[in-house]
């Protein structure tokens, strides 16, 4: 029951806080090592799983995407943009 609610809740977070914070911010320098350290450091470990069976999936799967895309040199997701 309590691995089904963290998981439940983590996706419901993950949605949310991609949705309202990343899709609706501009993020400057500063404010994409901000995000990136409160999503690895705060968020993925509060909801990752206890046992070693569920751990193959990634607890917020948009947010850690988001952090890599927002970490890419300007070069990089400039040429990304353009395909």
């Amino acid at each position: 029951l309590a691995v089904n609610l963290r998981s439940r809740l983590a996706a419901h977070v993950d949605d949310y806080i991609f949705e309202e914070v990343v899709l609706e911010s501009w993020f400057n320098t500063g404010g994409t090592l901000q995000i990136t350290y409160d999503v690895k450091r705060n968020l993925v470990p509060a909801f990752a799983p206890t046992n070693t069976y569920t751990s193959n999936k990634k607890p917020l799967p948009k947010l850690i995407e988001a952090c890599k895309l927002l970490n890419l040199d300007y070069e990089v997701a400039r040429h990304l943009s353009s395909l």
